[in-house]
């Protein structure tokens, strides 16, 4: 088992998107939120790095809020799995690399916002 904690709020990657064109072709790029939390989470994650990227039997997330406005989870969770795949600690975000993922709002922690992460290994 793995254990991970990401502090601070866990942005949406979907919901904070820069759209452009250039040349007449349209480019969409996740946005400053994103890139800036994605950063700083990497150095957290990479820590759990192995040899290779793996599969799991499955992924728990536990999300601990700031505040009491509306989130949705599966966009926080899209976020953190595209982390794992891109920091190489897992293979893949498909179902067949991770196996059942489980969300979990854990309620507001207005010093502590962040997201425990458990990969369940194989």
């Amino acid at each position: 088992m793995i254990k991970l904690t990401l502090p601070g709020p866990i942005p949406s990657k979907k919901n904070s998107r820069n759209i452009f064109q250039m040349q007449g072709r349209t480019f969409n790029l996740p946005g400053k939120v994103y890139k800036k939390w994605h950063a700083m989470a990497r150095n957290y994650a990479i820590t759990e790095r192995r040899a290779e990227p793996m599969n799991v039997k499955g992924v728990q997330i536990e999300f601990y809020f700031l505040d009491k406005r509306g989130r949705d989870l599966t966009n926080m969770a899209e976020s953190i799995m595209d982390l794992l795949v891109d920091c190489q600690i897992l293979v893949d975000d498909k179902w067949q690399c991770t196996g059942p993922v489980h969300l979990i709002p854990c309620g507001i922690d207005k010093i502590n916002p962040r997201a425990e992460v458990t990969l369940f290994m194989m």
